[in-house]
């Protein structure tokens, strides 16, 4: 750069050395032999930008005309009438030379500096909400930059060649724009248009069924939004809302990735399993336990068997609905859960926890999942049975009958309590949760003594609902271990409750309620029936919702291996068929019973109509 400087200087003085001390004597009469008057050039020291004009004048004894160039002749060009045209950034002078006395010559110093620049870079996408987001232009050296912003915020200053700034909480445009002035004062503005984008959100992915024998097929569901969905293995695209047909001969773990335009993802997994799905098949010893692959729920082996149902008339605490005893003959056993359905279990299907005594309600409360879901309906139970049994293709689980839940109790005895008659009550606090230990609070499953069955919490925590229509005693109710379904108004349970006196743990105590109804003191438990015993697809109806007033519905299904098929309210026997039309003039929920000589199956269906 000095180097630079010494040659321009050189330059200069070479071409003014004509001029400056030349003597240009004045010829005019008494003054003659005085000095040139100065030549006067405006604008004197000046600033362009590269690719813009300036005009100049000058002006002596001899006028304004005068011949222009400038010093180095790289930095631009001159027109006749002094406009100056910028060429090339550096230092130079500006040169007048009179063109009627070429003795008489003006400088004038100037500096042409580069053109600004303002390309913005931005991102073209970016998230709602997103922070630390930047935009930039080129760093220019004796250049000022000032920002401005629609729909973000500037989260840096404003006047550097970089910014930082947060998009906002809404999808929509957002603008970006940069004013860049050099020192010539002249400003060039850029901007840029970014698109905010939702954030992608995952709101399901199921393969429904998620089990499988080896070459069977499941429809993977992905639900989704804010982006584009794609499935591994396989690299199979997604569209969200439409299933995708998988034939599979092995255990896959499914993952669904979307990724939205600013490159945010979000991800679900979902597992098929390819397998037997189905229990042990023959008839395992009383007790034995088998975890369910898709569920994994612990249920236990109650073996063929008959036993005397209710209370024997001797008995000082039963009630007329306890009676008449009277035989129940399983001609292939079942499998029950070992405990009451956790809150745990039921949040790991339906999202929302009903239960009152739910961690973090209270501080008494205790501080795990692993207590019984309470505040249930009978109807809301329906709902995640068909959840559970969605997932497995067809009605795998259900409640039990009031028989199977009394034959599980009982486990083989035929004593008031399954530890005995126990007149004195003596032996209720090493089975049972009730009023005398539980501190009116549920407890946590699988605390205490089992039966004989293995069965956890048969008797105190909470009452369990069965598959039972409630009859007001025991007259004409079936001798298979089948449910009773009659009015559908009242539905019965079974057990006892973190409240209840002693007597109420007794093996033939009952209870009722309407399905509607939710306590903090009912509960549940599943049953799988036996392998061989029919198979029945969900209950379908050709419309859920009807106006005011009802209408007609035609209920759908597919059975195999049924001897017989029941529907309810009114409608009877169906055997042999797969559809039904019914009238529907009030809410309603259906029951469909498919038996056989080795269990029975059950799925509900409830139509809406308005009020």
């Amino acid at each position: 750069m000095r180097i630079q400087s010494i040659l321009l200087s050189a330059l200069v003085t070479a071409s003014l050395s004509l001029v400056i001390g030349c003597g240009g004597q004045k010829t005019n009469g008494a003054d003659v032999g005085g000095l040139n008057e100065a030549v006067k050039i405006t604008p004197g020291s000046s600033l362009v930008t590269v690719g813009q004009t300036l005009a100049y004048s000058a002006q002596n004894v001899f006028g304004t005309d005068y011949a222009w160039s400038v010093v180095p002749a790289s930095l631009g060009t001159f027109a006749e009438n002094g406009t100056f045209t910028a060429k090339a950034p550096g230092a130079g002078v500006v040169v007048a030379t009179s063109r009627k006395d070429a003795r008489y010559v003006g400088t004038t110093s100037v500096q042409v500096v580069p053109a600004p620049l303002a390309p913005v870079t931005a991102p073209a996408f970016v998230n709602t909400s997103a922070t630390g987001l930047t935009a930039s232009v080129p760093v220019q050296s004796g250049c000022t930059y000032v920002w401005t912003i629609t729909g973000g915020t500037l989260t840096s200053a404003a006047d550097g060649a970089q910014i930082t700034f947060s998009a906002g909480t809404a999808p929509g445009t957002l603008s970006v724009s940069c004013t860049v002035s050099n020192a010539a004062h002249t400003a060039v503005q850029g901007a840029a248009t970014i698109q905010v984008v939702t954030l992608p959100l995952v709101v399901a992915f199921d393969g429904l069924p998620t089990v499988l024998v080896s070459g069977g097929t499941t429809s993977l569901l992905p639900v989704f939004q804010g982006g584009t969905g794609v499935i591994m293995p396989g690299n199979i695209p997604a569209t969200s809302g439409v299933a995708i047909p998988v034939t599979l001969t092995a255990t896959t773990a499914f993952v669904l990735t979307v990724t939205n335009q600013a490159g945010a993802k979000a991800s679900a997994s979902a597992r098929i399993l390819v397998g037997d799905p189905n229990p042990p098949g023959g008839s395992p010893t009383a007790g034995t336990e088998w975890t369910d692959p898709v569920t994994g729920f612990v249920l236990v082996w109650c073996p063929p068997g008959s036993f005397q149902m209710g209370a024997p008339s001797a008995d000082p605490d039963a009630s007329p609905n306890e009676w008449p005893a009277h035989a129940v003959t399983f001609s292939q056993g079942f499998w029950i859960s070992k405990s009451k359905v956790t809150q745990e279990e039921w949040v790991r299907y339906l999202k929302a926890n009903p239960a009152f005594f739910q961690p973090g309600a209270c501080v008494r409360f205790t501080d795990g999942m692993a207590l019984p879901v309470e505040q249930v309906s009978w109807e809301d139970i329906q709902g995640y049975v068909a959840k559970i049994n969605i997932r497995m293709g067809w009605s795998a689980f259900r409640l039990p009958s009031e028989a199977e839940w009394e034959y599980a109790y009982r486990a083989g005895t035929t004593t008031r309590f399954f530890w005995g008659d126990d007149p004195s009550l003596q032996g209720l606090s090493t089975y049972a949760w009730f009023k005398a230990n539980a501190f009116n609070l549920t407890q946590p499953v699988n605390q205490l003594g089992a039966n004989p069955w293995k069965l956890m919490d048969i008797a105190g925590n909470v009452l369990e609902w069965t598959a039972d229509t409630y009859a007001a005693d025991y007259t004409g109710t079936p001798t298979d271990g089948s449910p009773m379904l009659g009015n559908a108004s009242l539905r019965s349970l079974r057990g006892s409750a973190w409240n209840d006196a002693g007597k109420n743990l007794r093996a033939s105590a009952r209870a009722v309620r309407p399905p509607s109804d939710r306590f903090r003191t009912v509960g549940f438990r599943l049953v799988r029936p036996h392998r061989d015993a029919p198979v029945l697809s969900p209950l379908h109806a050709s419309s859920v919702s009807l106006p005011k007033g009802g209408g007609s519905v035609t209920l759908t299904w597919t059975a195999t291996g049924a001897s017989s098929l029941w529907l309810d309210h009114g409608v009877g026997d169906v055997s042999g068929a797969a559809s039904k039309a019914v009238a529907v003039t009030s809410t309603t929920t259906f029951t469909l019973l498919a038996k056989n000589a080795n269990g029975w199956v059950m799925s509900t269906m409830t139509v809406e109509v308005a009020k």
